[in-house]
């Protein structure tokens, strides 16, 4: 049997994990710029695509309002024109919330109100008692500033009393929340305007 014996200095062995070590964090690094570079490339088109359809809508906006209104917006004279013709479609949002609150209850107030067009209204109240409800309704529908009224929906919500402030709810056991779709008479609406 044949012994081997080797008399040279065994070499150290290179240590290669700090190597790896420091490729990994270097790969890592380099991945997480790139990563990030490609989604700052990637939100800045979708910010730009916005902006584009932004102004796409602004412009299809524009000409819908002038295909509308049927002017021609290319001097002075004729955008004067085009004013006093907006102006005689306005009514005073002034003037309806007046006329809408001399109608409320003592308790009602106005929770929402807004225009869908000119002589179009649409506003939530909330009333005590759903009879309030129905003389709120007859009020408005008998108004000659009211072509047409609508109540379409009517919420309740319940009432919890108040030991903190001591409010006790026993008169009112919930509120009801009616919401309304107005249409305005625009020419009596603009004499009373005329005439405040």
């Amino acid at each position: 049997m044949l012994v081997e014996i080797n008399l040279l200095p065994e070499k150290p062995r290179k240590n290669y994990t700090s190597i790896l070590y420091v490729g990994g964090f270097v790969f890592l690094v380099f991945l997480a710029i790139a990563s990030t570079f490609l989604y700052q490339r990637h939100i800045s088109s979708e910010i730009e695509e916005i902006k584009q359809e932004a102004y796409d809508v602004q412009v299809e906006a524009a000409i819908v309002t002038q295909e509308l209104t049927g002017v021609e917006f290319s001097n002075l004279d004729q955008i004067e024109q085009a004013v006093v013709l907006l102006e005689s479609h306005i009514i005073p949002a002034s003037l309806v919330v007046d006329f809408l609150v001399s109608q409320l209850p003592e308790r009602g107030f106005i929770s929402h109100f807004s225009y869908t067009q000119p002589e179009d209204v649409q506003f939530d109240i909330s009333f005590d008692r759903l009879e309030e409800i129905a003389q709120y309704y007859e009020a408005l529908d008998s108004s000659e500033l009211v072509d047409a009224v609508r109540l379409s929906i009517i919420d309740a919500h319940e009432m919890m009393d108040d030991e903190e402030y001591e409010i006790d709810f026993d008169e009112v056991k919930s509120r009801y929340i009616a919401s309304f779709d107005l249409l305005l008479d625009r020419e009596y609406a603009q004499s009373l305007g005329e005439n405040q």
